[in-house]
């Protein structure tokens, strides 16, 4: 429990352990868990007042937890943080461009997206997700789909989410002949389609009075 976590952080204060990063890191996944955003940020303050780095497990519990709550720009500060340490992995990335995508700054989104190249990290099928559906929060379905041309372009692995994400963009602005298009590429690629699928199939359709 974060309590308990947080009782035994005081504790080692007050015996003046030394803490370790490890130590911060476990108290705040147990935050992150316990959707107590605010007491994980609390405790990066403890970190830097102990003088103790964040590694990439700390970073990307505190990053997960930006993103349940929608904390793009702290998310942003994070990642920012972890690569100038050099101690980064694509599932930040992941949690930093959920992070945007739920605030609609697609942009931010897509600038993280760009930056997993510069620091030599491969795209997975949950970055791509995570960006597309960036796009399609803002209603930027043109984005989605360039984006999603990438993808395919880059060979990067897709799932059935993936073309549900850009469907869902092209439905949300009635943009149904290119919703329908990547609906057909779903049998092509050999996967499995969803409800999702249809539905978003369906509503574009209905939106575009093709009936």
């Amino acid at each position: 429990m974060w309590e308990s976590a947080l009782q035994l952080l005081h504790l080692m204060a007050d015996c003046k352990l030394k803490f370790l990063a490890i130590t911060f890191s476990a108290a705040i996944t147990a935050s992150e868990r316990a959707c107590k955003w605010a007491k994980a940020l609390q405790l990066v303050s403890g970190m830097a007042q102990q003088k103790v780095e964040i590694n990439w497990i700390t970073a990307n519990a505190l990053i997960s937890g930006c993103a349940k709550v929608s904390e793009w720009q702290m998310a942003l500060l994070l990642v920012s943080v972890a690569q100038r340490t050099g101690d980064c992995d694509v599932a930040a990335f992941n949690s930093a461009i959920g992070a945007c995508g739920n605030a609609s700054c697609w942009e931010e989104a897509l600038q993280i997206f760009r930056e997993t190249a510069q620091v030599r990290l491969e795209p997975s099928t949950i970055t791509c997700n995570a960006a597309i559906n960036a796009c399609a929060m803002a209603d930027m379905w043109e984005k989605a789909s360039l984006l999603f041309s990438v993808v395919l372009r880059r060979d990067v692995e897709c799932d059935t989410g993936t073309f549900n994400a850009v469907m869902h963009a092209c439905e949300r602005s009635g943009e149904w002949e290119t919703a329908l298009h990547w609906f057909s590429l779903i049998e092509k690629g050999r996967l499995e389609m969803s409800i999702v699928s249809f539905s978003n199939a369906l509503s574009s359709c209905e939106k575009g009075s093709q009936w």
